[in-house]
């Protein structure tokens, strides 16, 4: 089985700061075979282990980017608990469309830009 797309990100991301899988699983206080199941979606990400991995990377000063959307695409799952009712429906919407791949990397795109302008109107 192939490395998911989180596990590749995450792959660069070691190598980047000069980590082995061993290296990182014996500072993250776990065995190798559990962060390469989670690499190769051989077994689910827990949302604990995406925040300890996010914070290890982070205290590396090498965040992984999207690496929550990176885990929820491998789970194959994206949790809508804690959403208003507005953004459940638009994630249950998205999901549940008919949308070509074109479609969606506009869509992308646009929210991408929502998000930068409610970062600027926030400053």
């Amino acid at each position: 089985m192939g490395l998911n797309r989180f596990g590749h990100e995450i792959r660069v991301a070691r190598a980047k700061v000069g980590k082995t899988m061993m290296k990182m699983a014996e500072e993250l206080g776990t065995k190798p075979s559990f962060l390469s199941a989670m690499e190769t979606g051989r077994s689910k990400i827990p949302p604990t282990w995406v925040d300890k991995i996010d914070q290890y990377f982070k205290s590396l000063n090498s965040p992984v980017e999207n690496i929550r959307e990176l885990a929820d695409a491998a789970n194959k799952n994206v949790s809508v608990e804690g959403l208003s009712l507005q953004h459940q429906l638009l994630v249950s919407g998205f999901a549940k469309s008919d949308l070509t791949q074109e479609q969606i990397q506009r869509a992308v795109e646009f929210l991408k830009d929502l998000q930068k302008e409610g970062r600027n109107g926030a400053d």
